[in-house]
């Protein structure tokens, strides 16, 4: 006999396929409050997920939706499915449809372009890309795309995020996720509830959301989704390619890392000698640390080979030193291997990383890491190995890995997760002085040097252009220096890999227009870089998400200006010292003979702060900005 929830089962799926068959999708019939902010519609969503068992499982994906307008075009006109040795990709279909709804074209799996997911560093790789665009199409447009995955494995379960992304709305979409009786996946949900179905021996949980506006981006916005529904899914066992595990706590989801790494061969005696006699007149821990980064940066370089398990078992030791390259997991274990054979304790650490990524969800144990470094436990103070990058500085985490929770891999059920140390306003500095010799005219000669410490290296882009040609540098130059049409005399870039940190920029230029003279008078913005520009604001609009200072930092700045002779001050600078909870500003003028010298110090906090405060942070934004932009004026003494 049927039972009563079976068929409740059949009449709701039977009337979600007749939503996608029978939707008439005519721009015309999108409700209007769903078009406000709205680059894109989501019309409708079906993700189906079926487990056959721990090793295997299925995927059912369906989703129309609307292209309005070129901004939406520009990120959403392709569609891109992954494949690889773990899931294949089948069954795939696209129809797209004009804006009165009427279908217009049809794409099969061959329409698709197949390529290998190369992203520059890759130079192996089972990884592999569908691609189809869909640019030339006429706007506003509709397409339906479905396609099905079987898995091989299930380690990782894709958070169902029904909205996805800022000026995005939906009308409805649903998730369904069947499990054989026994066999169980653990759920989090945010912002929404499931409804519980159970026949025979399948356990079925669903999921529906419908009519969500879309969310207008807001500056310094990071956790711009947390007010909508998702919902996070794990199977409490899994296994990929026969190595089995469970994600019921962080201890028992790295019990299941550590298998691969039993399973991944150390480096030989002979080659453990070398490091040994390498190191033999280092004393402390951190001499020996240090010694082994240095070479690991010398004769190491980072490639990614992902094939098949390679995804999440390192290569082996032996393997990297005698090629001299790996991927982040083959450098850690290597890393790791020569540290221990100097009896130096060291941790296989597994992170989310990313400069502006955001935080794993601490309370829910899984798969939600994307990269692998090093840990070396050093008393109260650890030692982070970055294994990948040959440039960076020993010993410290920089805004790639700071300040997130992190998995350190430990033997005997003992995994657990730590928090990397957060940085501060004194490890993140920018200590400028600027020499400027004013002609009467309005042109100048400027002498510039500047230090940079800590994540100040990577905001100001200064790690990354120190590499560049140097077209690119000078690029770089023009866009932070506010002087019109500076000719640049010499420069010189160059970091410096010790502890702290630290970035150097010198640069020697010269200008027809530092000032505009203008009669008698001579007006000058004494301010030349870091000028503050506060974001557009408009106070009717109410601020819907909270706002992030995500790291702290401090700008200093000493300008000596040397007043041509002849000309006075007419109009200063008045005294500035602005503090508050997200910052501070301080700005003074002082005056010796003919120089007269300007202080700014600019800083702003880390922080997370409500909705409705953002109004007090852009206003002090504003009043750093009407400063930064102040002029001098200077008086002819002559008639």
């Amino acid at each position: 006999m049927i039972s009563k929830k079976y068929i409740a089962l059949f009449y709701f799926n039977f009337f979600i396929f007749q939503i996608v068959i029978a939707q008439n999708y005519s721009t015309d019939n999108i409700p209007k409050e769903l078009l406000k902010n709205a680059g894109a519609v989501i019309r409708n969503s079906v993700t189906e997920w079926k487990v056959i068992s721990p090793k295997e499982a299925q995927t059912k994906i369906k989703e129309v939706k609307t292209i309005l307008n070129k901004k939406a075009l520009e990120n959403e006109g392709m569609i891109v499915l992954h494949y690889d040795d773990f899931q294949s990709v089948s069954d795939i279909s696209v129809k797209i449809y004009d804006k009165d709804g009427e279908i217009i074209k049809k794409f099969r799996v061959r329409d698709f372009f197949d390529r290998s997911m190369y992203d520059g560093f890759t130079i192996a790789s089972d990884s592999r890309l569908k691609l189809l665009s869909l640019h030339d199409i006429p706007l506003p447009f509709t397409y339906e795309l479905s396609y099905n995955y079987h898995l091989r494995g299930i380690l990782t379960v894709p958070d169902w995020n029904p909205v996805g992304s800022t000026k995005t709305s939906l009308e409805q979409a649903s998730l369904i996720v069947k499990s054989p009786k026994g066999f169980t996946f653990k759920f989090k949900e945010q912002n929404i509830k499931a409804d519980d179905e159970t026949e025979n021996d399948e356990n079925i949980k669903t999921w529906n959301v419908k009519n969500i506006p879309a969310i207008k981006y807001e500056p310094f916005s990071i956790d711009w989704a947390e007010n909508l529904p998702s919902v996070k899914i794990a199977p409490l066992q899994f296994s990929m390619d026969g190595y089995e595990g469970s994600s019921e706590t962080w201890a028992s989801f790295g019990d299941w890392q550590q298998k691969l790494l039993n399973d991944t061969k150390k480096l030989p005696e002979n080659v453990q000698k070398e490091f040994q006699e390498m190191v033999a007149d280092k004393t402390t821990v951190e001499e020996k640390v240090k010694t082994v980064y240095q070479y690991l940066q010398e004769n190491t370089r980072y490639v990614s080979i992902q094939l098949g398990l390679g995804g999440w078992k390192p290569f082996d030791a032996d393997f990297v030193h005698e090629q001299k390259f790996g991927d982040c997991k083959a450098l850690s274990f290597y890393t790791i291997s020569i540290l221990e054979s100097l009896g130096v304790p060291a941790r296989y650490t597994k992170v989310y990383a990313g400069r502006n990524a955001g935080e794993i969800d601490p309370d829910f144990p899984s798969q939600q890491f994307n990269h692998a470094f090093v840990c070396v436990p050093n008393g109260k103070d650890s030692l982070w190995l970055e294994c990948t990058d040959n440039k960076g500085n020993f010993g410290k985490v920089g805004s790639f890995t700071s300040d997130r929770h992190v998995l350190l891999i430990e033997k005997n059920g003992k995994s657990k997760l730590v928090r990397t140390p957060a940085t501060t306003i004194n490890d993140n500095k920018t200590l400028s002085t600027c020499n400027v010799k004013l002609a009467p005219d309005g042109s100048g000669d400027v002498e510039i040097n500047q230090k940079l410490f800590g994540i100040e290296i990577e905001n100001k882009d200064f790690d990354y252009m120190i590499y560049q040609p140097e077209k690119e540098q000078k690029e770089w130059l023009d866009d932070f220096i506010e002087i019109k049409d500076f000719d640049i005399e010499n420069y010189l870039m160059k970091q410096l890999k010790n502890e702290e940190a630290q970035g150097e920029l010198n640069v020697k230029l010269n200008t027809k227009h530092l000032a505009n003279r203008m009669g008698k008078r001579m007006f000058l913005r004494p301010i030349l870089f870091y000028r503050t520009e506060a974001p557009e604001y408009n106070e009717e609009e109410e601020r819907k998400t909270k706002f992030q200072i995500k790291y702290p930092f401090e700008n200093s700045e000493t300008y000596t200006y040397e007043i041509p002779p002849g000309f006075n001050i007419e109009k200063g600078l008045e005294k500035q010292d602005i503090k508050n909870e997200f910052g501070s500003y301080q700005l003074k003028q002082s005056l010796e003979g003919n120089t007269l010298t300007i202080q700014r110090i600019f800083s702003l906090n880390k922080g997370k702060y409500n909705p409705e405060k953002y109004l007090d942070f852009i206003s002090f934004l504003e009043i750093v900005e009407k400063w930064d932009k102040k002029k001098i004026v200077f008086i002819s003494k002559r008639p």
